[in-house]
């Protein structure tokens, strides 16, 4: 069964969790965006940060969510997750379980924008 898991970055909290990542059910209310926690609290989040989870893991076990920054085997630089068609892609290859044993998540887009300029 397919697991749906989102995360986002807090944008008004009122106990200092701006810029928190949150993980759990999306929301969509008019245009606020939220992230429920499972069982716990719901967040407003920036709806620009909001990626769902592929369910895939890297080499570690982290796992693998849309606008993670990724290294691997297969690229000579590090690649972005996007969803895409349908389909989890990278690099215009779409992500499989056979990519996960080569990946390392080294970021995301949001908090790691450098890491696309980086030098192999």
């Amino acid at each position: 069964m397919r697991e749906y898991l989102f995360r986002g970055k807090v944008i008004a909290s009122y106990n200092g969790s701006d810029g928190k990542w949150v993980y759990g059910d999306l929301f969509r209310h008019g245009t606020a965006v939220q992230i429920k926690e499972f069982v716990k609290a719901t967040f407003s989040v920036d709806p620009g940060t909001v990626g769902q989870f592929t369910e895939l893991t890297d080499k570690n076990g982290v796992r693998i969510f849309e606008g993670d920054i990724v290294k691997t085997d297969y690229f000579d630089t590090p690649a972005v997750i996007r969803y895409s068609r349908g389909a989890f892609v990278t690099s215009g290859m779409f992500l499989s379980e056979t990519h996960d044993e080569t990946m390392t998540v080294i970021g995301n887009i949001h908090d790691n924008p450098e890491l696309l300029n980086m030098e192999t």
